[in-house]
Order: C-alpha cells, then sequence, then structure tokens
C-alpha cells in the first residue's frame, strides 16, 4: 500500500530533480547514476519526477506490460504498480545498476539493471534487463524503451495474479470487467444494471 501511495503522490508532483550538470548538453552520467539509484531503492518519486508527464515508454517483448505508453501516469499504473502488486515486500528485494552508456553531449543512454524480487507465490525474479533513454536539455526523460525478459515477466503475471490464475474452485464474489471497462449489458439482459462501487473487486 505504501508502494502505491508512493506512486500517486508522484504523479501530483510539480518539482523537477536537478538540471543537466555544467558542461554537458543532456543528463550527465552522475545524473543518470543518481536517478537510477533512486530507482533502485525504491526513491520512485525521484526518479519519475525526472519524466515528462507525455513521456514516449515502450515496453518491448510479447508479454502482458508490453506496448507503447504516451504518458507517465498510464505507464506507472500499467507496469510498476501492476508488478509491486504482486511482489512479496517484506522480502529482501533489490535491483541493481551495473553499466550506463551514453548520456551528457548523447541524447540517448543505456542503462543495464538487475532486479532480484520475490513474488507472492515464493517464486525469484531474477533478471538483467536494459532500458534506453533519452534525455531532453532540462535532462529530464522524453522516450524510453524497456528491454525485458518475456517469459519471466509473463509467467510472474501469470501465476500471482488471481485473476489469470484461476481454477474452477475459485470464489467469485465482486465484479472484475476486463480490459475494456464495463460492457453495455443491453443486449444481453434487456437492460443496462446499476452496479454499484462496492461490487467491484479490490483494486478495480
Amino acid at each position: 500500500m505504501r508502494f502505491l501511495i508512493s506512486f500517486f503522490a508522484l504523479l501530483f508532483s510539480t518539482s523537477l530533480a536537478s538540471s543537466v550538470d555544467e558542461g554537458c548538453k543532456y543528463a550527465s552520467k552522475d545524473r543518470i547514476n543518481y536517478l537510477f539509484t533512486a530507482l533502485a531503492t525504491k526513491d520512485y518519486p525521484t526518479f519519475f519526477d525526472a519524466v515528462v508527464d507525455n513521456v514516449n515508454w515502450t515496453v518491448e517483448g510479447t508479454h502482458p506490460l508490453s506496448g507503447t505508453y504516451y504518458n507517465k501516469t498510464t505507464f506507472v499504473i500499467n507496469t510498476i504498480a501492476r508488478l509491486a502488486r504482486i511482489q512479496n515486500n517484506s522480502a529482501p528485494n533489490g535491483m541493481n545498476t551495473f553499466n550506463i552508456v551514453g548520456g551528457c553531449n548523447e541524447e540517448w543512454s543505456s542503462q543495464e539493471i538487475s532486479s532480484h524480487q520475490v513474488m507472492l507465490n515464493g517464486f525469484r525474479f531474477v533478471a538483467n534487463f536494459n532500458w534506453m533513454t533519452r534525455w531532453n536539455a532540462q535532462g529530464m526523460i522524453v522516450q524510453a524503451r524497456a528491454y525485458l525478459d518475456s517469459y519471466l515477466v509473463a509467467k510472474v503475471i501469470m501465476e500471482n495474479e488471481l485473476e489469470l490464475n484461476s481454477t474452477f474452485s475459485t470464489p467469485r464474489l465482486c465484479v472484475q470487467p476486463g480490459p475494456g471497462g464495463m460492457p453495455n449489458l443491453t443486449m444481453v439482459l434487456g437492460y443496462q444494471p446499476y452496479v454499484p462501487q462496492s461490487m467491484f473487486c479490490p483494486g478495480v
């Protein structure tokens, strides 16, 4: 819960992280290292405060998080926060940025990141991945491409999200529409029923 609160707090933040270092046209390696260290230590507001609101962020691969996101809010909710919900946040989880290439007078930089997370079902998610980031003259991320392990991402989502990992014995006691939202039920029931918020599953 604290994770999600931090995320929604950052979405309304208006402060900016420090600008590019003197002598660099774009973000310096020191600045990039500072921001990715913040990300690794779950100081999410510091990192995402350096991402423009209308960022173009592509998550590469073939898995439930894949796609191109056109603003920070959508990216955060659909990827970072979604994964946080299926992590065991009391376990010793962590990330480490071990290689940064580019930046300073280069618009693009490349960050290699190692991640070790424990999921709700006890599975240990251990993987290396790469984020390519494009910076503007204010040292803000305006575009990114994230290269992940498609198999592992799909595996932990499938095995830890109840809505994707159910059996005939799973009790369905609340309303949980698919990605398309609430459907028009007039064609099925002959009318559109009122569904109070209390009937929706938590998180919907």
